[in-house]
C-alpha cells in the first residue's frame, strides 16, 4: 500500500511471548552503520535517474489493499470486511452466506469492534491476510468471501501497525511481553524487552526474529519503523524524542533513516548530517527502486512555513541524491506509477502548482487544473485514487474517493463512493 502521511499510533497484537529472554543481538545503529553518499542535483533531470525492476515487498500500513481489480477496506460504521469493485463501481462485504444479514458474528464479513479490527489487509490474488488489534490478537487468512478462516500465527506483544509482504513472508516490529514462559504450537516465542524485528512465515506461522541491536533509549520516547523492502534490505527508521521536551518534539525528534541486509546484516544508513526531524510526505518507491520524502528543518523554521530539503534515494546504485528546496505542503513529494509528484512554484511565479515528473521519459508536466483540489491517495500500475482535499483540521469519518486513469489517456474521475481509508 502507498499512502500520505505517517501516524504514530502502535497497534497491541496478542502474540506467544518468551519469559526473560532479551533480543537477539545484531548490528548496532550507532556503531557499524555506514552512510550512503550525497549527490547535490539541481533538478530531477540533471540526475538521470532509471527505474530499476529489483524485487521489493509490498507494505501495508491500514485498512485497506488496493489491486487491480478493485481495494479491499475494512468499514468502521459497519464492522465488515468490504470489497469495491472497479470496474463495476459496486461495494459488497466479503461474505457469500445465503440470506446473510451481514450484522452480527454469523456473518463471515463482520467484526465486533470492541474486540479488534482488521489491520494490514493484504491480498496475494487468492487469499487475503490481515492483522487484528484485539486481545488476543493475531495474523489471519481466509477466501475472498470469507470462508476458510484460519490463525496464522499470535503472540503476546504489542506491533506496530507497518508490515511489509513478500512472497510468503510478512516483515514487522514488535515488542514482546512476559506472559507465557512458553513457546506457542508453532515453536516461535518473542523475546520481552526493545522493539525488534520479525519475520513471520505465512504458510506455517513460524516466527523469525531478525538481529539489530538499537541505542539505548534512556529517557527518550523511541520507536522503530519498517517502510518497505527492496532486494534482499529492510528500509527502517528509528526515531528518538526527549521525554523533557515533548512539548515541543518535533524540534527535538531525531530520525534515522537506514537499511538493513538481511543477507549479510550489515546496516546503511542515509542523511549523514541530517540527523534530524524530518517528514516523509510520499508513498513508499520501493517499487520502482526508488524512494522518496521531503525532509523538513523544523529548527530553523516556522511549523506553517517550512520548506523542505526533496531526497530520493536510489537503492540500486545505493545513492542519496538532494535538490534544492520546496515548499513543505500536503500535496506534497511523493511517487505514484513510476513518476514522481511534487509542489512548485508556477511558470507565472504567483503561485503554487502540483506538477509530475516521469523518470522513463526525463520531463517534468503539470497536473491538469481539475487535478489540483485532489490528493493522490492510492495506486496500482494503471490508475490511481484520489481524494478531496480538506480545508479543515477534522478528519471525516469517510473520504470522497475518485478513480482516475489519466495515465492511460482518460482523464476522467469516476466517483467510487465513500470509502473509509
Amino acid at each position: 500500500m502507498k499512502k500520505f502521511g505517517a501516524g504514530l499510533l502502535a497497534a497491541a497484537l496478542l502474540l506467544s511471548g518468551c519469559q526473560g529472554e532479551a533480543p537477539a543481538e545484531g548490528p548496532a545503529l550507532t556503531d557499524d552503520i555506514d552512510y550512503m553518499p550525497v549527490v547535490e542535483a539541481t533538478d530531477l533531470a540533471s540526475a538521470g535517474i532509471t527505474l530499476a525492476d529489483d524485487p521489493h515487498g509490498v507494505p501495508s500500513q491500514a485498512t485497506t489493499e488496493n489491486t487491480e481489480q478493485g481495494i479491499f477496506f475494512f468499514d468502521w460504521d459497519a464492522g465488515l470486511l468490504m470489497f469495491n469493485d472497479w470496474q463495476t463501481n459496486a461495494t459488497y462485504p466479503l461474505c457469500a452466506k445465503a440470506n446473510c444479514t451481514h450484522s452480527d458474528a454469523g456473518c463471515n464479513a463482520w467484526f465486533d469492534n470492541a474486540a479488534g479490527t482488521p489491520s494490514g489487509l493484504h491480498s496475494d490474488g487468492d487469499r487475503l491476510y490481515y492483522f487484528t488489534t484485539n486481545y488476543p490478537a493475531a495474523c489471519y487468512v481466509q477466501d475472498f468471501d470469507g470462508e476458510n478462516r484460519r490463525e496464522v500465527f499470535s503472540f503476546e506483544g504489542d506491533i506496530y501497525p507497518q508490515f511489509v509482504y513478500e512472497g510468503d513472508s510478512v516483515y514487522f516490529v514488535a515488542n514482546g511481553y512476559q506472559m507465557n514462559a512458553e513457546p506457542d504450537e508453532t515453536g516461535s516465542t518473542v523475546a520481552v524487552g526493545g522493539d525488534q524485528i520479525l519475520r513471520a512465515d505465512l504458510q506455517t506461522g513460524a516466527l523469525e526474529t531478525i538481529p539489530l541491536t538499537l541505542p539505548d533509549d534512556a529517557g527518550k520516547i523511541t520507536r522503530l519503523a519498517i517502510t518497505g523492502k527492496y532486494g534482499d534490505s529492510l528500509c527502517l527508521y528509528y526515531e528518538e524524542i526527549d521525554r523533557g521536551l515533548f512539548a515541543n518534539f518535533l524540534q527535538n525528534l531525531e530520525r534515522t533513516r537506514f537499511l538493513l541486509d538481511l543477507e549479510t546484516g550489515q546496516i546503511q544508513g542515509m542523511m549523514e548530517d541530517r540527523k534530524r526531524a524530518n517528514q516523509m510526505s510520499s508513498s513508499d518507491g520501493t517499487a520502482c527502486g526508488l524512494y522518496a520524502y521531503l525532509d523538513i528543518d523544523w529548527d530553523s523554521h516556522a511549523v506553517d512555513a517550512a520548506d523542505g530539503v526533496p531526497i530520493l534515494i536510489d537503492f540500486a546504485n545505493r545513492v542519496e541524491y538532494h535538490f534544492p528546496s520546496q515548499p513543505s505542503l500536503s500535496v506534497g513529494f511523493s511517487l505514484h506509477d513510476g513518476k514522481l509528484f511534487y509542489t512548485r512554484p508556477a511558470d507565472d511565479g504567483q503561485s503554487l502548482r502540483l506538477y509530475y515528473f516521469d523518470f522513463e521519459t526525463q520531463t517534468e508536466q503539470p497536473v491538469p487544473d481539475f487535478f489540483q483540489d485532489y490528493i493522490i491517495r492510492d495506486e496500482t500500475e494503471n490508475w490511481f485514487a484520489i481524494a478531496p482535499r480538506q480545508d479543515t483540521n477534522t478528519l471525516p469519518s469517510y473520504s470522497r474517493v475518485l478513480k482516475s486513469d489519466y495515465f492511460a489517456g482518460n482523464p476522467a474521475l469516476i466517483e467510487m463512493g465513500e470509502i473509509q481509508l
